[in-house]
Parts: structure tokens; sequence; C-alpha cells
């Protein structure tokens, strides 16, 4: 028999561990003496730990490992568990590479130019939101033009809490050979329906709900629109850099526009997917 010192040392276990096995049922001491309150353990007793520590190793929990030894897992259910830790540690290397991409790419950055970036580019996800919006092409602040009187034409200025520009085309070409087609779509303030609104040229303002994203590449940009493409660069260029492309039409959100003081802040969404590499 040996002291909960001397297996703690011959199992490369600290003491305080085996005593937090013994609460939790894991490990039991072979012996523990009545008196003084010793425990005892037996060298037969080392390939349960080493169990213990190789199902550890596999991402399983104490208590998973505790169900498991105790011979109340079956088959299918331990497969079924392992599958899942499979999964999550299959999600969180393809983060970590993610992030590792991240680093290389603002190291570049650093060394290339010698200080921070101007721009933070994040990932995040944007909700759901109740428009109604014009489509058109060219430019697209033509666009929002018509649309704007449209609705003011119809008493519904009112209803618009808010600006979003979509380009259905490729922007991730740097100079498109045809111009993409662009949406000028006014965000509501409630999702109230809305009868479609008609042109005098036969188009129509349409009352829909823009999908939820659950990956935007995300920037928020200071320019005015004549210099806005830079940063839209950026962001081609973030995308092939951390091995991503376009799931959607890219969104801009004009948080705040005022010529009179030249100030200009819009956010700038590219909605993203990873490129896989089988792809």
């Amino acid at each position: 028999m040996l002291k909960i010192g001397e297996f703690a040392a011959l199992a490369q276990v600290s003491i305080r561990m085996l005593r937090y096995y013994d609460e939790l049922g894991l490990l039991k001491p072979e012996h523990v003496d009545a008196e003084s309150g010793y425990r005892y353990y037996s060298v037969e007793q080392l390939s349960r730990v080493h169990r213990i520590h190789a199902l550890r190793d596999l991402g399983l929990t104490l208590d998973e490992v505790r169900h498991l030894l105790d011979d109340t897992l079956t088959a299918e259910e331990l497969r079924g568990m392992l599958k899942l830790k499979h999964a999550l540690l299959s999600q969180h290397i393809t983060a970590e590479q993610a992030r590792l991409r991240r680093v290389e790419t603002r190291l570049r950055a650093i060394e290339g130019e010698g200080r921070l970036p101007d721009s933070e580019i994040v990932i995040k996800s944007q909700p759901a939101l109740p428009v109604i919006s014009l489509v058109g092409t060219g430019w697209i602040g033509s666009v929002f033009a018509e649309a704007n009187a449209a609705l003011r034409e119809h008493g519904l200025s009112q209803r618009v809490r808010g600006f979003v520009g979509l380009y259905h085309g490729s922007l991730l070409r740097e100079r498109p050979t045809t111009p993409p087609p662009v949406e000028a779509a006014h965000i509501l303030d409630d999702e109230a329906a809305l009868p479609p609104i008609s042109l005098p040229d036969h188009r129509q303002m349409r009352v829909y709900t823009l999908p939820a994203l659950d990956q935007v590449a995300s920037l928020i940009s200071t320019k005015p629109d004549v210099s806005r493409h830079e940063d839209f660069r950026l962001l081609r260029q973030w995308i092939h850099d951390h091995h991503f492309r376009l799931s959607a039409p890219v969104r801009e959100i004009y948080l705040k526009r005022s010529r009179a003081t030249e100030t200009y802040i819009t956010e700038l969404l590219f909605p993203i997917e990873p490129i896989l590499d089988e792809d």
C-alpha cells in the first residue's frame, strides 16, 4: 500500500487532485485509516489514473469520465460524445487559425506602414431590418434621391429611421465591367406592412425584411462619398487575406452625414463566409 503522497508522485498527479477525484467518486483510496484518516492507494490503481487522464485528454469532463468508468454509458453514447468533442475541437482549431491570420495581417500592416492602421475591421453579426427600398443602377446617391422624393410624396418620410445602401454586383473586383445594381433601402420605424410605392417610370419601391447576417466584416468609414472606395479596397484585401468570400450583397449603413461640417460616418458591411480547403 502507498501513502497518498507516494501514490501522487508515482502517478504524477497532485495530492489535491487525488482528494478531488475521491470527492467525485472517480478514484477512491484502497484504504482509509479509521483513526488518522490517512488515504492509502495500491499500485493496481495506477491504470485507472491513466484512464482518467487519457479520457480527459480527449476533452471529456470529469463527470463524463466518471460515467464512462462506471460503465453507465453505452458504446453509442460514447460515440456520440466523442463526435461532439471532435466537432467542437474542429471549430476551435478553425477559429484559432482565423485568429492567426488576423495577427499575421496586422503584423504585415505595421511592418509596411510602421504604425497601426487608421481603420479597424471586425467580424460581427447584423440583425434583420424592415425596409422599403428602390433598386437602380449608377450612383447610389441618385437612387436614394428618387426614393426620398417618392416617400415625401406619399407622406411616409416620418416612418424612416435610417438608411442602408446595398450593392448587388461584385465589389470584389476593383473596376466592375458594368455598373452593379444598387439598392437604396430605408429602414422603417416598425414592421407594419406598407403597400408598394409606384414611381412614374413604373418601377416600384418594395417593403420587405432585409435578412439578418451571421457574419459580416465591418469597417467604420469617416471618408466622404468620393473617397470611400479606399475603405472598400481595404475590406476587399482583408477578405482575401483572411480566406473569406462574399456571401450576400455588400451593405453600407449611413450613420451620420453632414456636408456643412464635412462629417461622414458610414459602416461598411461585407457579408462573409470562409473559403473551405476543399473549395
